[in-house]
Formats: structure tokens, C-alpha cells, sequence
């Protein structure tokens, strides 16, 4: 007589998530997917608006964002935006390869949300910058208070490049933590997504360098365009693997019939 068969979950097996801890899965993948599309709309966004973001082109930055207010604006509120989406993106993930590295998605979870609020709190002095200071400038007749302004914006740019190159670092290091969790989940997906996560990670380490030395690594740049489209195709990969989480089959189990 043959026995009724019995999944046993194989000791020392990853757990799954539980069941009120998908929600937040969920929530993690249409994070991650509003963030690759968010991202490709700041990069067309601060490539139409100026391509000059460093501090010795300020003259030529200011009179861009004169003459463009209304994506002046935008460009530098969208950054807060990118910033909130940071935290449903690494919740996500933290719940779902948690189980698989607590260490490395830990690292990817603090990093990661650091990013987010490193960008949100950098949002009101680019704001100050591009909607009060870039028209008082450019409107100004007085030399000596053209010379005044030009300083302090080259002042506040210098803060922001420097707060920007932190989000380069600390976005770099999230997404090679959680990527490295990827790789040890293993599947195809995670692990072509984990690889490009790392090539990503490494890429954007030089480009925060340049950003802050040279300023060669931002998104008007070939090695900035290579970097972006890297991070909206990883962006969006993370979001389709957290969807798809709930139908895939977590546990290792075992099947036992007589």
C-alpha cells in the first residue's frame, strides 16, 4: 500500500519569507522598478538640462539652469524622489535574500537606504541653487554682485558634487552587497543580475573618484551613460526577481513515499 507523500523541508535549508513579509516583497519590486524608470527620466532630464555639473563650468551652469527653470527644478527635486524609492527597493530585497546572507544583504540594506537619504537631504541645496541663485545671477547688472554670487554658487556646487560622490560610494557598495547575496541564491536570473550588479559596483567606485576629482563620471559621459543603463537594466531585473518570488518555490524539501 503506498503512503500518502510528505514534504519535509531539508534541515539547515533556507527559509522562506512569511507570508505577511511578501507585501513588503511586493512593494520592494515595484520599488526597484519605479527606480530604474525614475533614473532613466533624471539622466534624460540632467542631460537636457545642462551638461555642465562642475564647479570651474558654474558660470555656464547657472545661465542652463536660468534659461530651463522648469527642468531645473524638476532635475533637482527628482533627487529626493530617487531617494524615497531607495527604501521599498532594499526592504525588499533584505526580506528576500536575507535567508540566503544576513551579512551581506545587512550591508546592501544600510548602504543602501544611506544613499537614499544622502540624496534627499543634497535636494534643498541644489533646489536653493538651480531656482534662486542660477536667476538672481543671470538677472544681476552689478558686477560686484554677479562676482559675489558666483562665488557662493561655486561654493554650494562643491558641497553638492562632494554629497553626490557619497551616493556614488555608498550606492556601489549596496548594490555589490546585494548582488554578492544574488550569486549565492544562484538561479540564472539572480546570478547574471548578481554578476552585473558587481561590474556595476566596480564601475561606479571609479566614477564617484572621477566625479569628485575630475568630474568625468557623471551622466554626460561615456563612462556615466555605461553606468546608467547598467543600473536601470539591474534596477529593473531586481524588481521582475522580487515579483516573481511569491510563485517560485523557496524551500529545499524533500519527498517521501513508500
Amino acid at each position: 500500500m503506498l503512503s500518502t507523500p510528505v514534504r519535509e523541508a531539508v534541515p539547515g535549508g533556507p527559509s522562506a519569507p512569511h507570508r505577511d513579509e511578501l507585501n513588503f516583497v511586493k512593494l520592494g519590486a515595484v520599488g526597484a522598478i519605479l527606480l530604474g524608470v525614475s533614473s532613466f527620466v533624471f539622466f534624460a532630464l540632467a542631460g537636457a538640462t545642462s551638461k555642465h555639473n562642475s564647479p570651474s563650468e558654474i558660470a555656464q551652469f547657472l545661465t542652463d539652469m536660468a534659461g530651463k527653470p522648469g527642468l531645473a527644478v524638476i532635475w533637482a527635486w527628482a533627487q529626493a524622489w530617487l531617494g524615497i524609492l531607495t527604501v521599498p527597493l532594499y526592504l525588499g530585497l533584505y526580506l528576500s535574500l536575507r535567508r540566503f546572507s544576513q551579512s551581506y544583504m545587512l550591508l546592501a540594506l544600510v548602504t543602501g537606504v544611506m544613499w537614499g537619504i544622502a540624496l534627499i537631504l543634497v535636494t534643498p541645496s541644489l533646489f536653493a541653487l538651480v531656482y534662486y541663485l542660477a536667476p538672481a545671477w543671470a538677472h544681476e547688472a552689478d558686477v560686484a554682485s554677479r562676482v559675489g554670487l558666483l562665488n557662493m554658487a561655486t561654493t554650494m556646487m562643491w558641497g553638492i558634487v562632494t554629497q553626490i560622490s557619497i551616493v556614488f560610494f555608498l550606492r556601489a557598495i549596496s548594490i555589490i552587497a546585494a548582488s554578492r547575496a544574488m550569486l549565492i541564491r544562484g538561479g540564472r536570473q539572480w546570478t547574471l543580475l548578481g554578476w552585473l550588479g558587481i561590474a556595476f559596483g566596480i564601475e561606479h567606485l571609479l566614477g564617484g573618484v572621477l566625479h569628485q576629482t575630475v568630474i568625468q563620471g557623471g551622466v554626460n559621459t561615456l563612462l556615466g551613460t555605461v553606468g546608467g543603463v547598467m543600473l536601470i537594466v539591474w534596477l529593473v531585473g531586481a524588481g521582475v526577481g522580487l515579483w516573481r518570488l511569491p510563485r517560485e518555490a523557496p524551500e529545499q524539501v524533500l519527498v517521501r513515499g513508500g
